[in-house]
């Protein structure tokens, strides 16, 4: 890519998203690799490691699942603007399970993952970075394991509807279908059915041809857990935390 088309790129990522803490030259470097695809719904893809890729969202909502014991999955957290992905955490035991899969379509920008790894292999500091990715998998995964433990469906629902509108791009509202709310909540359809319509007569949220959009914010955090806000406040703290780090990465 030429040095035009990559500031274009580079000002397609959300200016809070990780990339944005690295130095300037790691970012160019990074950068120089990236390329833009648009991605649809429908397709049955695992993104996690399968295609040895390392995704940045830019408008696109991807959604990260974790198998259960009974053969059903969960949903452990969505993925949008701010986060990048295809990095697998490691734990004492070895490899963490999971699936990624596409809940809303639109673009990112991708990268081989071999190139990334070559990129921060010559890198002060990939240890904490690494143990950072660790630290998010493991409090989202025990809170998610509480909130379905605790909680009940109404306000899991409304928990990953605030999620995955944070996710979202900015007004785009939630782009997804009963069935897939269902499957990660691991609840019946009729289920999530009935409780949207509990929250639309509430006035907390309007659906419209298939689009969830949240309209009383006070209100939708009064109906979910605190397990939305919990969650929320330990990724900003991630982020903050985080400037320290990839700001001294170097090459």
């Amino acid at each position: 890519m030429d040095g035009d088309s990559n500031l274009r790129i580079l000002s397609l990522l959300d200016q809070k998203n990780y990339i944005h803490l690295y130095p300037l030259d790691i970012r160019e470097e990074i950068a120089r690799h990236l390329k833009l695809m648009e991605l649809y719904p429908g397709k049955d893809s695992n993104y996690s490691l399968s295609d040895e890729k390392i995704y940045f969202p830019i408008n696109a909502v991807f959604a990260l699942t974790a198998p259960l014991s009974d053969g059903a999955s969960t949903l452990v957290r969505f993925l949008g603007a701010r986060d990048s992905f295809g990095v697998r955490p490691l734990s004492p035991y070895g490899k963490i399970e999971y699936r990624i899969e596409l809940a809303c379509g639109g673009h990112a920008l991708v990268m081989p993952d071999h190139k990334f790894w070559e990129i921060f292999s010559r890198a002060l500091k990939k240890n904490e970075v690494v143990s950072f990715i660790y630290s998010i998998w493991v409090m989202t995964s025990f809170t998610n394991g509480t909130c379905a433990a605790s909680h009940n469906s109404t306000q899991r629902l409304m928990r990953v509807l605030l999620s995955a509108q944070d996710a979202a791009p900015k007004k785009s509202g939630v782009h997804l279908t009963h069935e897939k709310l269902s499957k990660y909540l691991n609840c019946r359809r009729e289920t999530v059915s009935d409780t949207l319509k509990y929250f639309c007569d509430l006035g907390a949220i309007e659906m419209t041809r298939g689009v969830i959009k949240i309209v009383d914010i006070e209100k939708c955090e009064s109906l979910s857990c605190l397990c939305y806000r919990a969650i929320r406040d330990f990724d900003d703290k991630i982020y903050n935390d985080s400037r320290s780090i990839l700001s001294e990465v170097k090459l």
